[in-house]
């Protein structure tokens, strides 16, 4: 399709309700002229009759999430130690650092003795 963005554009807002009547009869114009663009709009129309089609389906149940949560596979111990480590980098660097200061004063006060 090698039409103007404008047409299609154009068909976004006839399908949204938002289309001038100039602007419709633009559209029709073109449509019944550009094949490509006529089984696009029809492809779009589809589309949202789908949509629209299966907007009544419900999950089964009330429970229905907490039973699709209760049989994830559990998280492995070391993905929440590095989530949380990714998650808290200022504190990780707080840790990092007073951990080598002790180990550099340990090893300063064992040297002294």
């Amino acid at each position: 399709m090698s039409c103007p963005t404008e047409f299609i554009q154009l068909m976004h807002k006839f399908l949204d309700e938002e289309i001038t009547d100039t602007e419709k009869a633009k559209l029709r114009e073109h449509i019944n002229k550009c094949d490509s663009c006529n089984q696009h709009f029809q492809e779009l129309k589809k589309s949202i009759a789908f949509v629209q089609s299966t907007s009544h389906i419900q999950a089964p149940g009330d429970d229905f999430t907490l039973k699709v949560m209760q049989n994830l596979p559990k998280e492995n111990k070391t993905v929440g130690v590095k989530r949380w480590f990714s998650n808290h980098p200022i504190l990780t660097a707080a840790s990092l650092f007073l951990l080598l200061m002790t180990e550099f004063r340990l090893a300063a006060l064992s040297s002294l003795l």
